[in-house]
């Protein structure tokens, strides 16, 4: 992986780790920036505190668990 995307991609991880992947079920909706695995290549993006609509990660990356329960789309061979 090229230096800069690997710089922008540890930048989304730390991010994402941040604002942590918790799904509200209050009346505020999902937290900004949240994904959630669909199953191993799509995913639901938080925008405007609501899931919308299914999404596919990028060639070459799956969708997937991180450490502290975050989910990212990521090459798996980078992790």
């Amino acid at each position: 992986m090229p230096t800069m995307t690997r710089a922008i991609f540890l930048v989304s991880i730390s991010l994402l780790a941040s604002c942590g992947n918790v799904q509200d079920s209050g009346d505020e909706g999902c937290a900004k920036d949240t994904i959630v695995c669909v199953d191993d290549t799509t995913f639901l993006a938080c925008v405007d505190g609501e899931f919308g609509e299914e999404e596919t990660c990028p060639a070459d990356e799956s969708c997937m668990e991180i450490e502290d329960g975050v989910e990212v789309c990521v090459d798996p061979l980078e992790i």
